[in-house]
């Protein structure tokens, strides 16, 4: 685990035995930063993020074709005064099998069909909408993206404006045998 250690160098990272990587309170340094810090791993099976402090990291980007578990907690200081507009996350994991994601960061969050997908919990609260369609859509693929998965955790605050556009979906969930939320 990576923990309050600065940010990721310039340098070139390759880590290639390495199949567990927790970044907590982290400063990623920039969008290209991240990328080859994942890229470096090419046997990564766990990934747990917790983005405290994300200066320069506009889109978050995890791309991987051996993530099995991903865990992802996106929220910005209280303090924070950025402008969330342009924030993105782009998840494309073919080999999932466990997606925990909090998300109270991310405007535009997209994602590839999670076909091995067993198990998600996905929470989001964003306050700071700007626009509402978008990230209603946006939500929505979401959740028609885990459609494969057999236990479901959903939990979506703020859903005054994605009332409407689940209401016009028609989202099938054959695998599902648990379905809770908050």
């Amino acid at each position: 685990m990576l923990h309050c250690c600065g940010s990721i160098p310039d340098a070139t990272i390759f880590l290639p035995n390495l199949k567990k990587l927790r970044l907590h309170c982290f400063e990623y340094g920039s969008d290209e930063k991240f990328q080859n810090l994942i890229s470096g791993c090419p046997v990564l099976e766990e990934l747990n993020i917790q983005t405290i402090a994300i200066d320069d990291l506009k889109s978050c980007i995890i791309s991987s074709p051996t993530i099995k578990w991903l865990t992802l907690d996106l929220h910005f200081p209280d303090d924070c005064e950025d402008d969330l507009a342009d924030y993105k996350l782009q998840i494309n994991t073919p080999a999932l099998r466990y997606l925990d994601v909090e998300d109270r960061l991310f405007q535009h969050i997209s994602a590839r069909i999670f076909d091995s997908l067993v198990e998600a919990k996905i929470s989001l609260n964003n306050d700071d909408v700007k626009d509402n369609v978008l990230y209603s859509n946006s939500v929505l693929e979401l959740v028609e993206k885990v459609c494969q998965v057999k236990c479901l955790t959903l939990s979506i605050y703020n859903t005054q404006f994605l009332d409407s556009s689940f209401a016009a979906a028609t989202l099938k969930f054959n695998n599902l045998t648990k379905l809770e939320g908050c």
